[in-house]
């Protein structure tokens, strides 16, 4: 615990340590243990740097006191879509009991159109969240199967899950997230137009505009007539042309 003695302001801090941290022992006490929602304590580590800044934001948007008396926790999605799970697989308790094929695939649809909800109410961050929590539930299905024709069909649904993913990274212009969402889909099915497609755009907007032809290129041969693509073409060719000819005045003036 750090507290500087001024309750509810900044000034009144505690760690969560995922590790063990020597450096910390004569100075500080731990008083607790986090006994849900230690899934978010990872996703946070995801974003950690050496330096302790964060690539990105980490915040708190609600939060509440939990009586010492409750058995029942909520920790539920509870929103305007059918789906209600808990979004890490490990803060739910019934997991288990999805035995059946078509149980588990029945639970990925739910969370699935619940996304799909939110993007087509163009409320992309939480669309983002769902496919994500998606892909959580797939992780933890496919981690307990052997069965080979259950991880074709998981498979399958996660394909789907991946590229409306990048689709929604795109709306809220995370560009290296739609590169990652598409690299998984191509892992899972090399010939998939959707995703070259939509790592041909987020490469476009990082000025990876070689990379951008090469993936559009693809997504022409796989759908010559799609006229979204030849204009995302034709749009990464002539940035790509820009650049190349400022880089070539660039280098004229060095020797001048």
């Amino acid at each position: 615990m750090a507290n500087f003695g001024r309750p509810n302001t900044n000034n009144s801090q505690f760690f969560i340590t995922s590790v063990e941290c020597y450096h910390l022992d004569g100075t500080n006490v731990a008083f607790g243990v986090v006994k849900r929602g230690l899934s978010i304590v990872s996703e946070m580590e995801k974003i950690a740097t050496d330096e302790g800044k964060p690539k990105r934001p980490v915040v708190i948007a609600d939060c509440g006191e939990i009586p010492s008396d409750c058995d029942n926790w909520g920790y539920c999605d509870n929103d305007i879509t059918p789906d209600n799970l808990p979004p890490f697989p490990a803060d739910y308790e019934d997991l288990e009991k999805y035995k059946e094929l078509n149980e588990k695939l029945d639970l990925l649809s739910s969370i699935k159109e619940a996304g799909n909800i939110f993007y087509r109410n163009d409320d992309f961050i939480k669309s983002a969240r769902k496919y994500k929590k998606f892909t959580r539930y797939y992780n933890h299905f496919k981690d307990t199967t052997c069965d080979k024709k259950e991880i074709k069909m998981l498979d399958a649904f996660q394909l789907t899950n991946l590229t409306n993913q990048a689709a929604t990274e795109l709306k809220l212009n995370d560009f290296e997230d739609v590169l990652a969402s598409s690299n998984e889909a191509i892992k899972l099915d090399p010939n998939n137009t959707k995703a070259f497609f939509r790592r041909g755009v987020a490469n476009i907007e990082l000025k990876n505009y070689e990379n951008a032809l090469d993936d559009l290129k693809m997504a022409l041969k796989l759908s010559p007539t799609n006229a979204t693509i030849v204009k995302e073409f034709v749009r990464a060719k002539t940035f790509l042309m820009e650049y190349r000819k400022k880089e070539k005045l660039q280098y004229k003036k060095m020797f001048e």
